[in-house]
């Protein structure tokens, strides 16, 4: 008795099938390594900022020092990011004022800052661009 072939063909992926495979792999490592490579830094330290923004702003309430005209608390609490009071609701005419600004964040040297009012609430930290 003779033997019947078996005509399954097992499925083998073809070389350009292949080659796309990793090709897509190797853009998806590339905007990987990318990423890794140039993102900002600075964005590392903004919870410390917000804390420690939250931290000076209660000792200068504790020193006495009045904090209506919303003024600048640091001009680098954390590397790149300042801390400035402003009023809850925001009052622009105070707040976006050049004498109760951060110097650097007038002069755009400071790329990120952190907001609290004057109780000490943090009110939002980011880029200076997206605050104002």
């Amino acid at each position: 008795m003779k033997k019947k072939k078996n005509n399954v063909k097992i499925y083998k992926p073809s070389k350009i099938s292949l080659y796309l495979y990793m090709v897509i792999l190797g853009i998806i490592l590339g905007f990987g390594i990318l990423n890794i490579l140039f993102r900002d830094p600075t964005l590392d330290y903004q919870e410390d900022a917000e804390k420690k923004c939250v931290e000076l702003c209660r000792a200068e309430i504790s020193r006495g020092n009045l904090l209506e005209t919303g003024p600048c608390l640091s001009e680098e609490i954390m590397p790149g990011w300042a801390c400035d009071v402003v009023h809850s609701p925001r009052v622009s005419f105070l707040d976006d004022h050049k004498d109760n600004m951060c110097k650097n964040i007038s002069a755009g040297k400071t790329k990120y800052i952190v907001e609290v009012t004057q109780t000490c609430a943090l009110v939002k930290s980011g880029e200076v661009s997206i605050i104002k």
